[in-house]
This record gives C-alpha cells, structure tokens and sequence, in this order.
C-alpha cells in the first residue's frame, strides 16, 4: 500500500463535508478492492458492505480514487472539532477471502476544527501505508485551494480529479513524483517481485503523453525490511543500487534513466530502458516450446558475449553483480523481429551488487542458490569470480534448456550446490561444440580441493589449474587472464586483445 489521501472540504453553511479519498497501491491483485469504512454514516458506520469504495481505471492506475462523499453534520456550538474514526478495508470477496481490515493498529482519528464561519478552507489528511500505525498528518491549504471539475478531469466512471498537492503543502525541495513525470501504461506490471513491481511508461507533459515506452520498478518500502533498504539506499561503505546504478553506463547494461523517492507514499521509483524482448530465460523458455530444446549455440554466444562485456566492465569499475543469471538479461528487440543471434543484450538488475576493492572479500549469503557460486552457497569468503561462476550456469541453461541443478526444496539446493556436480550427460552436449563445453568447465569449478569432484565435466584443457586456481591466503578463486581471454575467445568469438573478459582479481 501507498499514500492514502483523505480532502475535506467545508462548504455552505458547514453542515456538510466533502471528502475525496486517494491512495497510490503499486502491488494488487485482480479480483481486489479497497473501501474506506469509518464511524460516520458517510462512511458505514463502520459496516464494510457500506463504506465507500475506490476505484481505478487504465488511465490512473495505479492511483486508487473515491467519489465525492458528502457528511452531514450537526455541531452543537460555533466553535468545536469534527472527529472522525475510519479504517480502511480489502474486499477480497471475489478472491473467496471476504475483508480483510487493518488489524495491526487502533482505529484512525482525524480531529478537524469547525466553526460557523466557513471560509472554505480545504483540509489534507495524510496517512501511512495500509495496516502500518503512523502519525496522521492534517494540513490547511491555502485558502481559495478548489477540487478541479472540468469535464476533462472527470472520468467515465463519475470520479473527480483532485489536486495531488498544492505548493503550499509540499516541502519546497522535494523530489517530483513519480505521477507528475511519467503515466503508466496498461492494467498491471508485466514482472512483480515481493515487494516491487514493474511497469512500462511513458513519459507526460504540456504536450500529453509521449510514445516512447521506459521500464518502471516500483519499490514498496513499508513492507521492506532494513536490509533490504539498505540494498536501495546504502549502507557504511556500499552506495546502494540507486548510486551505484546511477554511475554504470555501457552499451551492454540497462540504462538507469530518472528516479524518484515518494517519502509521504513510502514508494520508490526507478525508471529503466525498457528492452521489449523480455529476459533471457523467456527467450529460452520460447524457443523451448517451439523447439524442445535449449536455445542454438550460435544464440547463446551473442547473448553471452554481451554479458561478459557488462561483467567485464562492472569488475573494472570495482563492483559485483552478485545475481547473474538469464532472469537479469535482457533482449532489446521485441519477440520474432530480430534473429537471435543478431539482438542486443544488457544485464540489470543490480539490486544485490556491491563495490569491492581489489583485495577485499564479500561474505553476504545473497542471490539464488541455483546460479549463485558454490563459495557464496557455502558462506565462504568470496569475490568478482563468483559473478563469472554464475555465468556458466546461465551459458547451461541456455543450451540445455533447464538449470544445472535443481532441487524441490531450499535446503535440498544449498545441499546439491555444494556437492557441484554438473551433469552433461543428456543429448544436448553431444551436440555442443568442445569450445562451449571447455568453457563450462572452466567457469564451473569450485574450490580447488574440489576439483577432482568435477570430474564428469569433459575436454578439460591443460591451462584450467592456471585458470581458476586459489590464492593460499584465501578461499576465493583467481582467474589467469591469458588461458581466460583464450578459451573465452573461441568460444564467443571475439579479439582477445580488443576485449577483456576476465574480471579482475578479487
């Protein structure tokens, strides 16, 4: 849940409110519905059956809008408040779940002066996130403020658009919304995490709404934990993936474009390249259906060797990605308009990466056990070679059309990953080049008392000690970036001299 926004307005001879509820919900569920039920008949009497109900439509979502309610009230002298108890409400009966209310804080309280003599003041009332306890914030704006009625604000629906702030209750250095820059297109996100969505928008101004389409992440921080925040934002030393993603720039890693932080709504927003061919396990996952099998190698290696550049370039800037994996690729051309083998790629994503100097290790648990290192599985020290690790179980992915270890079960993972035994025992490699495969091999080692465990990988080169070999002072694998640049090279098919594909050390 988002900002909630109660308006009342006082009118004639102060015998009636106007009120207009608002309120911003970046993550629903189809089916769901949101009513405001308080203590006043305006609002229920506190019967959810009765209270008012909001709505959205393509245009405002995901702003979630009320009709005017009208409160008709007595007031026994010239000078008193208006107190005024509310809750607000799912409606998941449609989902078979009936209402939910807010059961983790007392009612909301609202005290909103009153006198007889009516000056048509416009009261703002701010609350916190759904079910989250907060200070209630009651605002007098300027005096004159009107709700805007023209017929091009209103909507099919009867609702009425109101003024999001007036510049007297905003802090004069806030950052602009979200809402003030950007309209959000379709009905829903097209990818949603625990705690954020994505959307496609565009951008809007004087001239209405442009063409062109951007990514857009929405970040719920009520329901974040601390870590998490501190993933976004920083923390000590670690500039957070605003910062971070803010300094990246390379052909090959989406472009971070415009961010905003809503502090009132608890919602962070991040606008993003959109790249319209969806992530790289979808483009597997495609090409599966219709083929049955992972995707050609010919495919595999341009989408590879434009993720090695941006790893390539990450680990030169002193930052690891700590998530590689075929969901954080993305195809910049949308489905069937380009051969596979001829799109771009950019990895992003990088929510989990951290900056390291050239001697310093990591030791966060973090990412997704089945493409994580086995170092990072096992809470070991560990640091730029993981992301290059994680590399190889995508490259295994693509080609075999499935992961290279599976589990029913977290703890089942953590378990198969640390044994790191990775079969090529089906079809696909019999018809995989030897590059391909020497490559995999490489990549997907483990500690160096654990080579002889990967012994079922086939064609080992004579260069693969000096490849991936551990310094005695640590537990982290070090790469030998001549043998690298050369296996690496044939099979993605580039210049070793022109590009540098191993990461630094560390």
């Amino acid at each position: 849940m988002g900002c909630q926004r109660m308006e009342i307005t006082r009118c004639g001879t102060c015998s009636t409110l106007s009120l207009f509820f608002h309120i911003d919900i970046a993550q629903s569920t189809p089916g769901e519905h949101l009513h405001v039920v308080g203590s006043h008949e305006g609002l229920g009497a506190w019967n959810p059956d009765k209270g008012a109900r909001l709505t959205t439509n393509e245009r405002t979502y995901p702003v979630w809008r009320s009709r005017q309610i009208e409160l008709r009230c007595a007031p026994e002298d010239s000078s008193t408040v208006l107190v005024l108890k509310y809750k607000y409400v799912l409606d998941r009966r449609e989902l078979k779940q009936g209402f939910q209310w807010e059961e983790n804080i007392p009612d909301r309280e609202v005290q909103i002066p009153w006198s007889q003599d009516c000056d048509c003041a416009v009261w703002l009332i701010r609350d916190s996130a759904f079910n989250r306890e907060g200070a209630t914030k009651v605002t007098k704006l300027a005096p004159g403020a009107k709700l805007l009625r023209s017929p091009q604000q209103e909507t099919s629906e009867g609702l009425i658009s109101v003024p999001e702030e007036t510049p007297e209750a905003e802090e004069p250095t806030e950052t602009p919304l979200f809402d003030a820059k950007y309209a959000l297109v379709g009905r829903r996100p097209f990818a949603k995490g625990g705690f954020s969505s994505v959307w496609r928008c565009r951008r809007q101004g004087s001239a209405g709404v442009g063409t062109e389409e951007f990514a857009a992440k929405r970040i719920d921080l009520a329901g974040l934990h601390v870590k998490g925040k501190r993933c976004i934002f920083g923390h000590g030393v670690q500039p957070g993936e605003i910062r971070l993603h803010q300094n990246l720039h390379h052909p090959n890693i989406v472009e971070l474009i415009d961010t905003f932080h809503d502090d009132s709504s608890k919602m962070v927003s991040l606008v993003l390249e959109f790249c319209k061919g969806g992530d790289l396990l979808e483009v597997m996952s495609r090409h599966r259906e219709k083929n049955s099998k992972g995707l050609r190698e010919s495919a595999t290696r341009r989408a590879m060797k434009h993720t090695f550049q941006a790893l390539a370039y990450l680990h030169e800037q002193g930052v690891v990605h700590r998530d590689v994996k075929c969901e954080n690729v993305f195809k910049v051309e949308a489905p069937n308009t380009v051969d596979l083998e001829d799109c771009t790629y950019k990895l992003g994503d990088f929510g989990l990466a951290a900056c390291v100097m050239p001697d310093e290790v990591l030791m966060d648990q973090v990412g997704s056990p089945s493409t994580s290192a086995p170092e990072v599985v096992r809470g070991r020290p560990y640091g730029k070679p993981a992301d290059m690790w994680s590399a190889g179980a995508a490259i295994y992915t693509l080609l075999a059309g499935r992961r290279p270890f599976e589990a029913s079960s977290y703890m089942q993972m953590v378990r198969v990953m640390s044994k790191v035994e990775v079969s090529f025992s089906d079809d696909t490699w019999s018809r995989t080049s030897k590059a391909a495969v020497d490559l995999l091999g490489e990549l997907m080692q483990a500690f160096i008392w654990q080579h002889s465990q990967a012994s079922l990988v086939p064609t080992r080169t004579p260069c693969m000690h000096n490849l991936l070999r551990l310094a005695a002072s640590q537990t982290v694998r070090k790469e030998g970036p001549n043998d690298w640049r050369a296996i690496a090279s044939s099979f993605l098919d580039v210049v070793p001299g022109n590009c540098t594909l191993h990461p630094s050390h560390g």
